[in-house]
């Protein structure tokens, strides 16, 4: 939102909207990031997987994942499966299955795992996915 609709917004004046916004991103509050669709990027492969993990093994777990910059999101849930994560960068099917093997083999302890593939996505990151 550009700074002059923002201090509309919240009825302040832009040089406040702009050193509040600034305030906020300094003390990690607020963070501003770019999205492009991993497809056009080069890497149309995309992938969610979930796995059982025992409490006592979670830190490691996360540690190891965490650490891989194909994984970009990690979450600890409630359930059977307690760690829930969405992988990309993948240039091809071959090339996830390398991931695959090269970091979930690391993973100790897991009692359950399901991997499944992202067919197509329809919103991301808050925005309805263009048709096409």
């Amino acid at each position: 939102m550009p700074t002059k609709r923002l201090a509309a917004e919240l009825n302040v004046g832009e040089t406040t909207a702009r050193r509040r916004r600034a305030r906020l991103l300094d003390s990690h509050v607020l963070y501003l990031r770019l999205y492009a669709e991993p497809d056009f990027l080069g890497y149309p492969v995309e992938a969610r997987f979930r796995f059982g993990v025992p409490y006592s093994r979670l830190d490691g777990a996360v540690r190891l994942l965490a650490a891989e910059p194909a994984v970009r999101q990690l979450a600890f849930i409630s359930g059977r499966m307690t760690l829930l994560g969405y992988a990309s960068h993948h240039r091809s099917l071959r090339d996830f299955h390398l991931f695959a093997a090269r970091v979930f083999k690391g993973l100790d302890s897991v009692t359950a795992s399901e991997t499944a593939l992202l067919m197509h996505s329809y919103k991301r990151a808050g925005f309805a996915r263009a048709a096409g």
